[in-house]
């Protein structure tokens, strides 16, 4: 116990000066999952170091703020949140501080969990929200609500790989290390270019939408090669995949705030109101059966208009009870 003590002091010293190696990083943080006394010691540290270096970073703010908001390419407007544990947000302090004290609506949620040995960041949108990270490649991807991203501490040193759980628009940047999606079933490996992937651990297909450049696609079994304007949506419970040409620039409409459904089962649209709008809608309805539909919600629509819209024909009723919509047969 007391060599790791001692072990623990002296890669927090070289972490905090900014000497500490990228393999030691690795060990720190290890250490600092597998013991809540050292994660608390590395909470006390970090405060510490934080309100030392919170002058200097003041001075800072403004600047760093103006490139993040180019990097990121944020446009006024838009509301992008993040969460963070505290923790975390701490230990990046050097950073995250002249970010929260810059932007009040944004907020990072980026945690450090230990999977397979691998040691990931992660980052969770929860309902209501959407997030736009950058990649250390300088790739981009933005997220749906309800979505997951996890991807390696070592991105981009031997490989480029991120695993999606939820809804993900990527703007990949070129590269000669293949920048591969790995979702519940599938993987979709690229060199350079921009789609939109769907993958809720909910919902039985998953659909990859491309907009510029080419994909590959495999679930293990199958690979197929994707071109722009065209879609392909794999059905887990058959295990293949469909190919078909559509206006793909749709299916990222969510970005902007839109909901934009063509063909669309109700019980699937009804789960993206759902992620949207931070609500859970319970059905009741006996005549929901097959009905599909076809349209855009605009970003700024309220709820009720949403029901109003989705239910021009007047054959459902929408009642609120709390933060649950109950849908029933008129």
């Amino acid at each position: 116990m007391q060599d790791e003590n001692i072990l623990f002091e002296k890669l927090m010293e070289d972490h905090l000066s900014g000497t500490i190696s990228k393999e030691d990083k690795i060990i720190l943080y290890r250490m600092i999952g597998q013991s809540d006394v050292l994660k608390n010691k590395y909470e006390n540290y970090a405060v510490l170091n934080a309100l030392i270096n919170l002058p200097e970073l003041e001075k800072k703010k403004d600047k760093d703020y103006n490139i993040i908001v180019r990097q990121l390419n944020f446009k006024s407007g838009n509301r992008i949140k993040f969460i963070l544990p505290k923790w975390i947000y701490i230990a990046a302090a050097s950073v995250l501080l002249v970010i929260v004290s810059s932007i009040a609506s944004i907020y990072f949620y980026n945690s450090i969990s230990k999977t397979d040995d691998n040691l990931l960041c992660q980052t969770i949108v929860p309902f209501g929200n959407q997030a736009k990270i950058m990649l250390p490649d300088s790739s981009i991807v933005c997220l749906n609500a309800g979505s997951i991203l996890k991807y390696p501490v070592e991105f981009g040193r031997r490989h480029r790989t991120v695993y999606l759980e939820g809804e993900g628009f990527f703007e990949v940047a070129k590269s000669d290390k293949p920048f591969n999606v790995i979702s519940k079933n599938i993987k979709v490996t690229v060199l350079g270019t921009i789609f939109n992937m769907r993958s809720y651990i909910d919902e039985p297909i998953e659909t990859i939408s491309l907009l510029e450049g080419s994909v590959n696609v495999s679930n293990g079994k199958q690979a197929i090669k994707l071109n722009p304007e065209e879609q392909a949506i794999y059905n887990s419970s058959s295990g293949t995949f469909k190919l078909s040409n559509v206006d793909t620039y749709k299916a990222s409409l969510w970005t902007t705030g839109k909901l934009s459904f063509v063909n669309t089962p109700f019980n699937e649209m009804l789960k993206s109101i759902e992620r949207k709008f931070n609500v859970k809608i319970q059905i009741k309805s006996k005549n929901i059966g097959n009905e599909i539909f076809s349209g855009t919600i605009s970003a700024d629509m309220p709820l009720q208009e949403v029901f109003n819209f989705i239910d021009m024909d007047k054959k459902y009723l929408f009642e609120v009870s709390g933060n649950t919509i109950i849908m029933n047969d008129r």
